[in-house]
């Protein structure tokens, strides 16, 4: 795992983990670095407009926007962790210092008309969007337009940059002309404020980055403009172009967990709870899913298998083990080790093989699962010691072909206890 406080690239402002009690910003160099967005383009505020009023007019309005500014920017807190806008209720655990920091850069950007950029990186989950979102929803202005960009579905640069000129209004089909007709908006309008977000920024980082390169030289040779990167790679700068990296501002925040400690963590886990009981097993694998990946979305998701699990009558610490372990799989997994049980059964033995699995979900057209697929749910199922592999070549042990023998290590009991619940659809009953 990257330490918060490791270099990132030259001259690089980083936001750090939140190990410490007290977060701090790191002015040290840096070794360069889910959700999906509803739409490609999205405008969720109006498109600027132009404005003939004399200076003195135009200084009051900029002054009286100052002014709302400094009152949206007050976010309730709650115990000093949760941080809330007043009319959405959608809460941002934790990350404080982060939000303050990209606060004080986009209202760089809104006050002055002064261009920024920023890059925001962390792991999936690690609450990139929500970051971005808290302080977006916390924008009280009517002429601010703000574009969402996405690097799986904008994936040519050169229909991304007239998306992005059709927004302004622009119908021109050339780059040169779309650049320059925006260079002349943000001259004409002093009251022109844009937000470009920029989801997975490192697919935008392909081959010329004809997008980057002009958006970046827009912000060098205009105002006004604030461009939001979000990524997943914290090596995303080493992979723009130089002419690239001279025009990016190169300030990053490094998002890797909200909670301060494992008791920070397992505060959040009751509060996600919402009054219900934390049995033994849940709080078990939420120390380990601690020390794997701390992320609040991991954490939701461990949360709730936890009560499916609890709901289903599973507990590792009184019970079985193997069942905490069986409730875990997938519906795939779960036939598998039904058909295998089945057919020990009826060969009377107590060992199968991959051929003979594939040549009964032949008959289940409810199951499709190719040889590739059944490959990988016998590695799955032998790593959770649900099935154990036999072979007498020692070159072979490595190896898993279609006569590759295996036995269960588990009996009907387990099976039938799974089963019972309505977790599982009702064919796999008739298995």
């Amino acid at each position: 795992m990257v330490s918060p406080n490791s270099a990132i690239g030259c001259g690089i402002i980083s936001i750090g983990m939140k190990t410490r009690q007290k977060n701090r910003l790191s002015t040290t160099p840096k070794s360069p670095l889910k959700s999906p967005i509803n739409s490609p383009l999205k405008t969720s505020l109006k498109t600027p407009l132009k404005s003939n009023s004399s200076p003195k007019k135009i200084k009051s309005k900029i002054k009286s926007k100052v002014k709302s500014i400094n009152n949206t920017k007050s976010i309730s807190k709650e115990n000093n962790k949760t941080i809330s806008d007043s009319n959405t209720g959608n809460l941002l655990y934790g990350y404080e210092s982060e939000l303050k920091y990209l606060t004080k850069i986009v209202n760089n950007t809104i006050t002055t008309g002064e261009s920024n950029s920023v890059l925001i990186c962390g792991d999936p989950g690690s609450g990139k969007t929500k970051l971005v979102e808290t302080y977006l929803q916390s924008i009280k202005f009517n002429d601010i337009s703000i574009i969402r960009l996405n690097g799986f579905i904008n994936s040519n640069d050169l229909s991304t940059i007239r998306l992005i000129g059709r927004h302004f209004g622009i119908n021109a089909n050339t780059i040169s002309d779309i650049m320059s007709s925006l260079k002349e908006i943000c001259k004409e309008n002093p009251l022109f404020r844009a937000f470009i977000i920029l989801d997975r920024f490192d697919i935008f980082c392909r081959r010329n980055q004809t997008l980057l390169y002009n958006l970046f030289d827009l912000l060098q040779n205009s105002q006004s403009i604030c461009v939001i990167g979000m990524t997943t790679r914290l090596d995303s700068i080493d992979l723009l172009e130089k002419r690239v990296k001279s025009r990016l501002n190169q300030r990053i925040i490094h998002l890797v967990t909200p909670f301060v400690n494992f008791d920070d963590y397992m505060k959040y886990a009751l509060k996600e709870l919402k009054g219900q009981e934390m049995n033994n097993s849940l709080r078990e694998s939420l120390k380990i899913q601690y020390s794997l990946n701390y992320s609040i979305r991991e954490l939701k998701r461990v949360i709730f298998e936890g009560l499916v699990t609890h709901k289903i009558g599973v507990e590792t610490s009184d019970r079985d083990a193997k069942l905490f372990i069986l409730s875990q799989m997938s519906i795939y997994e779960v036939s598998v080790l039904l058909i295998a049980n089945k057919y020990t059964k009826n060969q009377n033995t107590t060992q199968f093989h991959c051929s003979a699995i594939m040549d009964a979900l032949r008959h289940l057209p409810q199951i499709k699962i190719n040889k590739n697929l059944l490959f990988k749910i016998f590695h799955k199922l032998e790593e959770s010691d649900l099935i154990t592999r036999h072979s007498t070549i020692k070159s072979s042990d490595l190896l898993l072909s279609e006569w590759t023998k295996f036995s269960l290590n588990i009996d009907d009991s387990h099976l039938n206890q799974i089963l019972k619940s309505n977790v599982f659809p009702q064919y796999m009953r008739k298995i």
